[in-house]
């Protein structure tokens, strides 16, 4: 048996090889929230004939797919129905697209079994969590990179909030989410969801 790593260094000589990288630890554990720890993670893109550089850009793993289509040459490569970007234009520098939009969205429907319907999303400097069974959390990251202080409801930021809000339920509606449309169907947060009772 071939170990992975053996694998991998076998791959990696080959002058046509393209390698995709993620790293993320176990999450399941963590629960249905969006800390910077477990929703921000590294992500390696080695294409051949490129060179090394850092990219300070928002992706996400969907993009990782998009990507993968792209290098096949997959003429239906703008199929709407596709989620994600083609992260190619991204490797081997370190200058954003312009067009690049700098956010990223998460998306979090059960925790072990229990209704817990959260949906977040984060630009370059701060971080809203939707929450409607619940309280919602919009954190300062410039300001409060541990996410000590929830600025939700505050005066001095409620634009901040409802333009993040506004977004991130356009983007809901975009990919078809039904939550925005469904608020009067949601259980109590903590609803075991396969018998409608509340958990412990």
């Amino acid at each position: 048996m071939i170990s992975s790593t053996s694998l991998i260094q076998q791959l990696s000589s080959l002058s046509l090889t393209t390698e995709i990288w993620k790293a993320h630890t176990i999450v399941f554990e963590k629960g249905a929230y969006f800390y910077e720890e477990v929703w921000r993670i590294p992500l390696i893109i080695r294409t051949p004939n490129t060179s090394p550089a850092i990219q300070d850009t928002f992706v996400s793993l969907l993009d990782v797919g998009q990507t993968l289509f792209s290098l096949i040459n997959d003429e239906g490569l703008t199929d709407p129905a596709r989620e994600g970007r083609n992260l190619l234009p991204l490797v081997g520098t370190s200058r954003r697209p312009p067009d690049w939009e700098q956010s990223a969205y998460g998306v979090y429907y059960r925790y072990n079994g229990y209704s817990f319907e959260v949906r977040a999303i984060r630009n370059e400097r701060f971080k809203y969590v939707w929450n409607p069974q619940d309280i919602n959390e919009l954190y300062d990251l410039d300001n409060d990179p541990h996410e000590m202080t929830n600025l939700a409801n505050h005066a001095k930021t409620r634009t901040v909030e409802q333009n993040l809000h506004t977004q991130l339920i356009s983007w809901l509606n975009q990919i078809g989410d039904d939550l925005p449309d469904g608020l009067d169907l949601l259980l109590p947060a903590g609803t075991i969801v396969a018998t409608g009772e509340q958990g412990p």
